[in-house]
């Protein structure tokens, strides 16, 4: 769990800095997770990417998610600062 955590976390990074954002302008995360017991996991991710307060998220416990083999799914909402 931890290692595509930090997968997601990177391509979240990865395309709000594509688009002149920053993990700063995260304002909202959304979790699915298959396995919800390893939330400690994704909060050890999040900490490599956030610092001070973490935006608020919701975590959810789902059956599955679309490709088998996949553990987590973040979304993210961002407010990028008018320029």
């Amino acid at each position: 769990m931890l290692s595509q955590a930090t997968i997601a976390l990177g391509k979240v990074k990865a395309l709000l800095e594509a688009a002149g954002a920053t993990m700063a302008d995260v304002a909202k995360l959304n979790v699915y997770v298959t396995d919800i017991t390893k939330r400690v996991e994704i909060g050890e991710a999040r900490r490599k990417f956030f610092s001070g307060d973490f935006p608020t998220s919701t975590l959810v416990q789902v059956a599955a998610l679309v490709e088998p083999g996949l553990l987590i799914e973040i979304e993210a909402t961002a407010i990028r600062p008018p320029r």
